[in-house]
């Protein structure tokens, strides 16, 4: 079988857990001897800018064939039109959705023609709310595949991501609370869908290594795994956080592990 992923961003650099979680599922599904993969991609690192940083071209990532090419990235107004919309994003007219579509970036038509032309058996995006997606969806036809990684979010009830949703031949999730929420938003009860959830690796043991790297010694804590940004949630934690340790006094400590990006 030959897969191919479609992703806004993909490599080594990349820190996201959605890019991140395609590229543990590409590099694990090439080891299968009767499985062929390759993603599609864009040469961005960077989620706030989609700038094109790497090279454009083919380069092989563990038996992983990588594909980028040239998009349009973020829009410096994009922040601008995003707060109004999402305010209230039911109301958002088709005219309007596109618009923070484009500006939301990245836009390449290079990648969604590959999409469209790459002879896999089945083509799989993620996440939901990207160019990429939503156009390269469309682009496949019968071959879409979505890993959406769903948040309860505003942009999920912009009326355009219904027909994202409803069109794809099949849907992966990561969790069950995953499932749920987009079962609840949208008519998806007849697609094929499981929850195949996602492992994760041990960390490489470093000879000699020693100490507490978090300093807190016989502390519990509470862990937060990812980026640091306040579009992630992690600023309304850490208030949360505060507002419970005034209440309660207790020893627990909220400690943040990821890169710091606000």
């Amino acid at each position: 079988m030959k897969v191919a992923y479609v992703v806004p961003r993909y490599g080594d650099e990349v820190v996201g857990g959605a890019e991140l979680a395609v590229r543990l599922l590409a590099e694990r599904l090439v080891a299968h001897e009767d499985a062929t993969v390759e993603v599609l991609t864009t040469r961005a690192v960077s989620a706030r800018t989609w700038a094109n940083e790497y090279p454009e071209g083919e380069v092989d990532l563990r038996g992983v064939r990588v594909r980028r090419f040239t998009a349009t990235g973020r829009s410096p107004t994009f922040d601008a039109v995003s707060g109004p919309l999402l305010a209230h994003p039911e109301r958002a007219t088709p005219s309007e959705q596109q618009r923070w579509l484009d500006l939301q970036g990245p836009v390449s038509a290079d990648l969604v023609d590959a999409a469209r032309e790459v002879d896999a058996d089945l083509v799989v995006l993620s996440p939901y709310l990207f160019h990429p997606t939503v156009r390269g969806t469309a682009a496949v036809g019968n071959r879409a595949v979505l890993h959406p990684a769903a948040h309860d979010e505003a942009t999920l009830r912009l009326p355009m991501f219904r027909e994202v949703f409803t069109a794809v031949r099949g849907l992966v999730f990561y969790t069950h609370a995953e499932q749920k929420l987009v079962e609840s938003r949208f008519p998806v009860a007849a697609t094929a869908q499981i929850v195949l959830g996602l492992g994760c690796d041990a960390p490489p043991v470093v000879p000699g290594a020693t100490g507490d790297p978090t300093g807190l010694g016989d502390r519990p804590y509470v862990v937060c795994l990812g980026r640091v940004e306040s579009s992630k949630g992690t600023d309304s934690l850490a208030r949360a956080f505060v507002r419970y340790q005034e209440r309660h006094a207790t020893p627990v400590a909220l400690v943040f592990v990821g890169p710091v990006l606000d």
